[in-house]
């Protein structure tokens, strides 16, 4: 009976040390993923020791960039876009060529195996994330009704990557992921378009308006609310419930109520951002809405709790302005670009700033 009761004791205390080891190998190869949920529930702002710093030198210049991944880049230069790793400069360099006009704006799609792309010349191209082949191209738009540069200024994945939504200045367009065919055309006076103008869900628009201020409308032009000012749209949250504003006069932001503008109850609550004395030029949501990065006039990027508008970090970068920011999908990194004039280039950049945590460099 006692060697009974010994040899359970023992077992016991082995599958107890086990165990130990089990997880101390565990928490060891998750430390970036221990520090993304460090990143997300934090709400205190943190030292500058748990940021590490990379200037990534792509070799030429681009448009606007964003993550693809945890690992990779999309960029756009010119009529092509173009994939590349940022930890690892050896792997191969993945192309979409195929467009004959610049690219206006593109979007992946949750399952990262498709890219939408539009493009000034008039068509919708969706991708094959991982070979590079066009899978689908819309019918060429007429765009000699309207001004090139506003052709399908925005776009986005919706109903889980099976449609696509478009802005330009008609409107709002729905668009069949598989075929890119042409589904429906809300029609809006949106006079001025941008990417980012438009919700996720495409359900609300925003556009400036004349002389001064902003308008919030519906998919289908009813207008939701109205405000006068200097304004400019910057993100919308990946739930299309929150909408940040930049209030370019005063260099404050506000991030807006949606549901609650539906609901037209006669109030408009929004977060208020505090200021921090230079005008917010660029933003981006994390994917899981908790996060809030955003870019100023003054070279700096900031990181916010999105849901209390408290800020958490400033991250200098010695740039004189920051022209577009972005989270990866797990909300560990962050990206900063700014626009750089090259020699006989009319726009480009040459280098992309990004932050991760203190090990990821190693």
């Amino acid at each position: 009976m006692k060697t009974t009761r010994n040899k359970i004791i023992l077992t016991g205390y082995l599958a107890l040390i086990l165990l130990t080891l089990f997880l101390s190998t565990a928490l060891f190869r998750c430390r970036e993923k221990l520090w993304r949920l460090e990143r997300s529930f934090t709400t205190m702002p943190l030292r500058d020791d748990l940021r590490a710093e990379r200037v990534f030198e792509p070799g030429e210049y681009f448009h606007f960039a964003r993550f693809f991944d945890n690992d990779h880049l999309i960029y756009v230069r010119d009529s092509e876009l173009v994939i590349r790793s940022f930890r690892d400069t050896t792997e191969a360099i993945l192309r979409f060529p195929g467009h004959t006009d610049m690219i206006c704006d593109f979007a992946v799609s949750p399952d990262r195996k498709r890219i939408v792309s539009t493009s000034e010349d008039g068509t919708v191209r969706v991708w094959d994330a991982r070979s590079g082949e066009s899978m689908a191209v819309s019918k060429p738009l007429d765009v000699n009704e309207q001004p090139a540069m506003t052709m399908l200024m925005d776009v986005h994945f919706t109903q889980g990557g099976r449609r696509i939504i478009t802005a330009d200045m008609e409107g709002i367009k729905t668009w069949r992921t598989r075929d890119c065919k042409l589904l429906d055309n809300n029609k809006s006076d949106l006079f001025y378009m941008r990417p980012g103008m438009i919700a996720p869900d495409g359900k609300t628009c925003c556009a400036p308006s004349l002389p001064t201020g902003f308008e919030i409308m519906q998919s289908d032009g009813e207008l939701l609310f109205w405000r006068a000012g200097y304004y400019e749209c910057l993100a919308y949250s990946p739930d299309g419930k929150c909408l940040l504003v930049a209030d370019t006069d005063q260099g404050t932001m506000q991030g807006w109520d949606i549901p609650l503008l539906r609901r037209k109850k006669g109030k408009f609550a929004f977060i208020p951002f505090r200021s921090q004395e230079t005008i917010m030029t660029c933003a981006a949501f994390s994917d899981d809405g908790k996060q809030l990065v955003t870019g100023g006039e003054n070279g700096c990027v900031y990181v916010w709790n999105a849901n209390t508008g408290s800020l958490r970090e400033i991250l200098q970068t010695g740039e004189k302005r920051i022209d577009g920011v972005s989270f990866s999908p797990d909300g560990c990194y962050i990206l900063a670009y700014c626009q750089r004039l090259l020699p006989g280039d009319n726009y480009g950049s040459t280098s992309i700033h990004i932050w991760g945590p203190p090990h990821w460099l190693v």
